[in-house]
């Protein structure tokens, strides 16, 4: 049976070897973005770095680490203070969440349990119930009730955080334009090989 790349072949639009070579690269590291695009598609010479998400982060991050380096001791206290009740407020709102996801899966364990299978098959079926109804009951875990920091400690905590993540997402931009520069050089070797002037050389 022709698969999604062999199907062109099949029909007869395919029939050169640099053309079918080409469309099969999409399964490829280079092009694996493309492998859900049309056929027909066409593959780029250069592959564009997407850094949008890390530009972004970092624009953001700085501009944040600016504001916070800017504050009097009196507005970090009272951001440091938002915070805290920030995190309570979180920390009791997750809690909540689980223990009625714990509620509403017992009350559906309770009736699963007192369901009656009407055949060996479904006695099957009821443990695999029982099985995914247990096995996606919330655990024990609970985040720790939050600190509350004075001023200068959040914010030098903030500071630091923010100049982690700034090198992190600058590491990471660097990485995808590095990548994109190889999956491009990819696609220009394949290119080249698939050439006339190549493909007549012993």
């Amino acid at each position: 049976m022709p698969t999604g790349y062999t199907h062109q072949v099949c029909e007869g639009k395919i029939t050169e070897f640099p053309e079918f070579a080409m469309s099969c690269a999409r399964a490829f590291g280079a092009l694996i973005t493309m492998r859900d695009a049309p056929m027909d598609a066409d593959i780029p010479e250069e592959i564009a770095p997407e850094t949008s998400y890390y530009e972004q982060r970092l624009t953001d991050e700085k501009k944040r680490l600016g504001e916070i380096q800017a504050m009097t001791k009196a507005e970090a206290e009272a951001a440091a203070a938002t915070a805290h009740q920030e995190a309570l407020t979180s920390r009791a709102k997750y809690l909540a969440d689980k223990e009625q996801e714990a509620t509403r899966l017992n009350a559906m364990l309770a009736k699963v349990r007192a369901w009656l299978p009407p055949t060996e098959e479904h006695v099957e079926m009821k443990k695999f119930m029982i099985d995914q109804l247990t096995i996606s009951m919330p655990g024990d875990y609970a985040p720790a009730i939050p600190v509350l920091l004075d001023g200068p400690t959040w914010r030098q905590q903030q500071i630091d955080q923010l100049a982690e993540s700034i090198v992190r997402n600058q590491k990471e931009r660097d990485k995808e334009i590095e990548r994109a520069a190889g999956r491009t050089a990819w696609v220009k070797a394949l290119r080249s090989s698939l050439s006339p002037t190549e493909r007549a050389r012993p």
